[in-house]
């Protein structure tokens, strides 16, 4: 038994040492640095009662090595405080500095016979200081130290309610064995044992709780590190992106000018070989394609420009929307028009922007649909108050999770061979943003019911019909954090259509809210037994979400087998839907 406590010993001590090496070179959190301290200190308290005194049997030796035991027993308080104080983030500065104090005044106390002293049999008396002043400060100091931790977890939420709780069980199980060795002590003779010490047992509760709290707050950290480089990521994926525009609009221009003049010239010379030349069908086929190539290479000429102009709208105007997808059928897809259907409750939906540019984007979109082999396109407009959506879904092959995220990349296509130039929506994406929306791409071919397709939300800023922009109007949604993993994803969602839901750690604090109803409750399956519980929330106000194949999906709780993307286009739907049972209570 005493190699194992001599061993439990050592480990807390290396255990101290490693957390402090980790926060002086990593930087970790300041507050294990003083965690670590402490463990240092708890290895050395119980290590006097394990290796020390049993090798002493001069009394005075015996009690210097008690008296040093007891003061860096009293000296954990201000320590544990300290970690507290960081960790914990709050103002306990006067309690601690009182703390401080008393061990200052109180540890050289022990040095004297009124506190610790000795019989010549070698048993420890203690003298009235020692119950007057060092166990009601102890009882004091142990008491309010978990009081905080206490008082902090009944106000915290998810993980870190978790790890506040394995702070109260370690610094219970380190008061309750403390508090067995200073009885056994007291009693002296009275009660004996065959173990040198209880301590080491809260010691070791105690810095298994450390290791579960490390642990935690380790992971926490790697997740949170990890979500900052995807977002670093993507943003520097978006400044390449910008600067390929730019460094393309600096030159373009130019170059377009210089291959325009080149382009003329060739297909001067190649129709004026087919008309004064004796030709065969071979030769004739040759130019034809000759001429074909030269189309092509004008086109994507125009697609540079383009693209390199998107970005810069000179004039806006007042204009309605649904005209503007009218047009763009009837103009651009006469073939296909009973293969578009317009879906729309108001046809005085209106924005302010280039009618040209949308008209470019729109025609792009539904030319990819049925280059994609669609045979059906559904087009909604609808809005959400501050924004107009939108939506263009179709029928055709669809696109896999990898391909999704390059869709709108520069020069990325799905159309190799098929005369693709990667330019169509990236040249779409920079048009939306100049009329300061959003363009979102899903793909429906993870649905699992043998759905396959595209769907294309675009979000633009909405102006009532007196030309002024729309308010955004406060919404009565909750988002609960606990169990969403890309919780970024969730709010790009619904920062796109301009709505910002009450955001919460965990479902329980759901029961807190005082006042006003909770008509929408977005949250993860984990989540869903707890807010079962709350008898003010349906299943018909939970919308759950989970993530597969690279995709998000939501499905709501009273109907589970129907699951849908999520997207701005469901947001908008059931912001819709809240408004009209709205409407059908008030009535």
């Amino acid at each position: 038994m005493d190699h194992v406590l001599q061993l439990i010993s050592l480990f807390l001590v290396a255990s101290g040492l490693l957390f402090i090496i980790i926060e002086l070179f990593v930087k970790f959190d300041r507050s294990f640095l003083f965690l670590g301290i402490a463990l240092i200190i708890f290895g050395f308290v119980p290590a006097v009662d394990i290796w020390i005194l049993p090798q002493e049997y001069a009394p005075a030796p015996v009690l210097f090595w008690t008296r040093i035991q007891h003061i860096l027993a009293f000296m954990l308080f201000p320590i544990i405080l300290w970690y507290l104080k960081n960790f914990l983030k709050s103002d306990i500065r006067y309690f601690h500095y009182i703390i401080i104090v008393l061990a200052v005044i109180i540890s050289p106390m022990f040095f004297s016979d009124a506190a610790l002293s000795i019989n010549d049999d070698g048993t420890i008396v203690f003298g009235p200081w020692y119950y007057f002043l060092f166990m009601p400060c102890t009882a004091l100091a142990g008491g309010t130290t978990v009081w905080l931790i206490v008082k902090k977890l009944k106000e915290a939420r998810g993980n870190e309610r978790r790890i506040l709780f394995y702070h109260v069980i370690g610094f219970t199980l380190l008061c309750i064995f403390g508090f067995v060795d200073l009885s056994i002590k007291l009693l002296g003779t009275v009660f004996t044992t065959p173990l040198p010490s209880f301590f080491i047992f809260g010691v070791l509760s105690f810095g298994m709780t450390i290791f579960l709290i490390f642990a935690e707050r380790f992971l926490l950290l790697v997740q949170e590190r990890q979500k900052m480089s995807d977002q670093l990521r993507i943003a520097l994926r978006e400044m390449e992106e910008a600067s390929t525009l730019r460094q393309i609009g600096e030159s373009t221009s130019i170059i377009n000018h210089e291959i325009k003049n080149y382009l003329t010239a060739i297909s001067g010379s190649a129709e004026l070989i087919k008309l004064t030349e004796n030709l065969s069908n071979d030769g004739r086929e040759e130019i034809d394609n000759i001429m074909k190539k030269i189309k092509d290479l004008q086109n994507f000429s125009l697609d540079i420009l383009q693209l390199s102009r998107a970005r810069i709208v000179r004039e806006k105007e007042k204009l309605t929307v649904v005209p503007l997808l009218r047009q763009c059928v009837g103009s651009y897809f006469p073939d296909h028009r009973e293969h578009i259907a317009l879906e729309t409750q108001n046809e005085d939906c209106t924005i302010h922007g280039d009618w040209n540019k949308l008209e470019h984007v729109f025609v792009n979109i539904f030319k990819n649909a049925f280059e994609a082999e669609a045979t059906a396109l559904i087009v909604r407009v609808q809005s959400t108050g501050a924004v107009l959506l939108i939506t263009i879904t179709d029928n055709g092959t669809g696109c896999s999770a990898e391909q999704l995220g390059n869709l709108f990349k520069v020069f990325y296509t799905t159309k190799k061979g098929k005369q693709g130039t990667g330019l169509g929506l990236a040249i779409s994406r920079a048009v939306i943003e100049s009329h300061g929306g959003h363009i979102t791409a899903y793909s429906l071919n993870g649905l699992g019911d043998g759905s396959h397709g595209l769907q294309i939300n675009i979000s633009l800023p909405h102006f009532g019909e007196d030309g002024k922009k729309a308010e955004t109007q406060q919404q009565d949604i909750v988002l609960i954090k606990e169990g969403i993993d890309d919780i970024g994803a969730v709010l790009e969602v619904f920062n796109n259509v301009i709505v910002y839901p009450s955001i919460v750690e965990a479902a329980d604090e759901l029961e807190k809210k005082k006042n006003g109803s909770t008509p929408w409750v977005v949250a993860s399956d984990s989540a869903l037994k707890s807010l079962r519980r709350i008898r003010t929330i349906e299943d018909r106000q939970i919308v759950l979400l989970c993530r597969k194949n690279g995709i998000l999906y939501a499905t709501g709780a009273d109907t589970p087998a129907q699951p849908q993307i999520f997207s701005e286009e469901f947001v908008a739907d059931r912001l819709a839907r809240l408004a009209r049972l709205v409407k059908t209570a008030l009535a």
